[in-house]
């Protein structure tokens, strides 16, 4: 390694300004890919510090103000010194992103079959990569994901993100920050129930954990039939329990996942029923998410401890 790329990763990958006491383990470096499906493209930032570019050859101060994203990071890796990033995303309000942006080709790969453009985008990453501590990255996903969640539902999503984040999504590759992964829209300072579980045991399992929203709120959306049918082909009748989605079709029934509805036809979580009407077809449920793994909202409600959330969601704990 090189003088310069070696002074490059000091700077770089040292320790991070102090967002919040949290122990060891929230102290270890953890990588997003970031902006992926919005395109980096349309991504601004700017350091109230000291900005460094580092390559492979040289090290530069970067100019101050707001810039764009790419041409800031260009092929090298960019640290804001003695502050947080502040990140626009197609002119939207400043977030902070506290550590460091880097630059990582990504590998050539065929989309998945059956993928929407928009699910290939989210699964296909971003050359664009982030590192940050993983107290900060957990808070961050809380705070994006259940926003205002506390006591011990937020202990158990906390414990349950923090998992995720070591579990792999794209091979070879860190975690996206869409819903493919976990919605992940800046740092946020550890919270007490943040800081709680990152001193605890980590789970016993390298299964990736989903979560979602859960809650027993209706809605209703309707959708043609052509988009209904590009999805679940000459389907006549749609049923649904939270989990699978029974599709009648004059050739027979089939059970499929609830994900696979809700994704490819942006629905807010799973269909209990679908109702075909002409052109149209009324789709109608409860709660929003894909109905896997740990309820939130019916965690918040329940009064149990985060090791019995964990438990009653996954099987996990003694």
């Amino acid at each position: 390694m090189s003088r310069v790329r070696a002074l490059a990763s000091l700077l770089l990958t040292g320790a991070l300004p102090a967002i919040g006491q949290v122990a060891a383990r929230g102290d270890a470096s953890v990588e997003a890919q970031v902006f992926g499906l919005v395109g980096s493209e349309r991504v601004s930032v700017l350091c109230p510090g000291r900005a460094i570019r580092a390559s492979e050859e040289r090290i530069e101060e970067l100019a101050s103000g707001w810039q764009p994203l790419r041409s800031a990071l260009g092929v090298g890796e960019i640290r804001c010194t003695g502050s947080a990033w502040q990140v626009r995303v197609a002119g939207g309000r400043p977030r902070p992103y506290d550590g460091t942006f880097l630059f990582r080709p990504l590998p050539d790969r065929t989309p998945e079959s059956g993928t929407t453009r928009r699910e290939a985008r989210a699964r296909r990453g971003s050359e664009v990569i982030f590192r940050t501590t993983l107290g900060a990255y957990v808070a961050g996903v809380l705070a994006a994901e259940h926003a205002g969640l506390t006591g011990q539902a937020a202990v158990a999503l906390a414990q349950v993100i923090a998992h995720d984040a070591r579990v792999e999504r794209h091979p070879g590759r860190p975690l996206c920050d869409t819903t493919h992964c976990q919605v992940f829209l800046g740092t946020a300072a550890p919270t007490a129930e943040v800081t709680r579980a990152l001193t605890l045991p980590e789970l016993p399992t390298r299964a990736w954990l989903p979560y979602f929203r859960g809650g027993d709120e209706p809605w209703e959306v309707r959708r043609s039939r052509a988009e209904v049918r590009a999805t679940l082909g000459d389907a006549q009748r749609l049923q649904g329990d939270g989990r699978t989605v029974e599709v009648t079709r004059a050739s027979g029934v089939e059970r499929v996942p609830c994900e696979r509805v809700r994704a490819a036809l942006r629905l807010p979580g799973c269909p209990i029923e679908g109702v075909f009407q002409e052109e149209t077809v009324r789709l109608s449920g409860r709660g929003r998410g894909h109905g896997l793994g740990l309820d939130v909202e019916a965690a918040r409600r329940s009064g149990l401890t985060a090791e019995d959330l964990l438990r009653r969601a996954y099987g996990l704990g003694p």
